[in-house]
């Protein structure tokens, strides 16, 4: 009696024209409304604006949606120093608070919602060469929560919570060329980028895991040779 119940609750699951809800495969960051940004070190605007806020979410069912109302920061930092190694430069910044480089909670009209925390392990540091308008910074970030908005159309990340997924973030500089005392005077600048749910690398632990499983089966066979 159980299988049937379970059986007919599957059928009418499949057939009534219902799906389980989208993921979201890719997210797009970027300055709000996309405005020009300002970095000064001797004004209140000294501290550069490393990671955007939500722009576009992308599904894996092939659709998109604009991110909406909601609570969507944008995350900033303190800038330490820079280092020049031959051709290319490398700057160096305080990490954000609890090194959480992104946080949200998004609504799109009720018919999308999204909400979750990316977290890093090490400070940021962004790359470029000298005398190029654009740097990059480019690594794995940590979604620490992905819990549910509870309203309907939620979608969830493509990545479950403790998986690291790929983040790539573009700078322009539109006051000059990026180099070793960029950040010693004012400039405007820009950003966006991604973050791939899609591109993941296992925890830490699950390696970890990995690894002692492969020992154990390596004793065993060991063991059942002798």
């Amino acid at each position: 009696m159980k299988r049937i119940s379970l059986s007919l609750i599957i059928f009418i699951f499949l057939f009534s024209g219902n799906s389980w809800p989208a993921t979201i495969d890719k997210m797009t960051v970027a300055a709000f409304g996309g405005y020009t940004q300002s970095y000064d070190p001797d004004n209140y605007e000294d501290e550069f604006m490393i990671f955007g806020m939500a722009d576009r979410y992308f599904l894996n069912d092939g659709s998109f949606w604009d991110s909406g109302a909601g609570w969507n920061p944008n995350t900033s930092v303190e800038f330490v120093k820079s280092i020049v190694y031959d051709t290319e430069i490398k700057y160096f910044f305080d990490p954000p608070v609890f090194y959480v480089l992104f946080q949200n909670r998004d609504y799109d009209s009720g018919d999308h919602s999204s909400q979750g925390v990316l977290t890093i392990a090490s400070d940021p540091v962004i790359t470029a060469r000298r005398n190029s308008k654009l740097a990059q910074m480019e690594g794995y970030a940590r979604i620490e929560s992905n819990d549910t908005t509870g309203s309907e159309g939620f979608n969830y990340y493509s990545a479950s919570p403790g998986a690291w997924v790929y983040y790539h973030i573009e700078y322009w500089n539109y006051s000059g060329y990026w180099g070793p005392t960029t950040f010693n005077q004012a400039f405007e600048y820009n950003l966006r980028g991604y973050v791939d749910f899609s591109n993941t690398v296992p925890e830490p632990s699950s390696e970890g895991m990995l690894f002692l499983g492969a020992l154990g089966i390596l004793g065993f066979t060991r063991k059942m040779r002798s």
